[in-house]
């Protein structure tokens, strides 16, 4: 898996779970700050930066799953409804 962002610690002892309320918590700061488009552009990477975290952790987590092959299934399931009009190579 590459990532964008340098893992965040404390690193192995957060559940899914945990991980999982952080992403909604970026997602409501995100929502809520916008006092200037720039802050709200942070506030938007915030919320990758904790889904990646998410992810990361879920597959080392899960070594028996493949994120590269998940990945493919997701991206077929997606161009499958109709996401990706127009985009063939995705």
């Amino acid at each position: 898996m590459q990532c964008n962002f340098p893992e965040i610690f404390p690193g192995k002892d957060q559940t899914d779970e945990f991980l999982l309320i952080k992403v909604l918590q970026e997602l409501s700061e995100f929502g809520r700050e916008k006092i200037t488009l720039e802050h709200q552009a942070l506030e938007a990477i915030d919320v990758l930066h904790a889904a990646e975290t998410l992810v990361r952790k879920f597959f080392a987590r899960n070594p028996n799953l493949s994120f590269e092959e998940m990945k493919a299934k997701a991206i077929a399931k997606n161009r499958e409804r109709g996401y990706y009009k127009g985009v063939d190579d995705v």
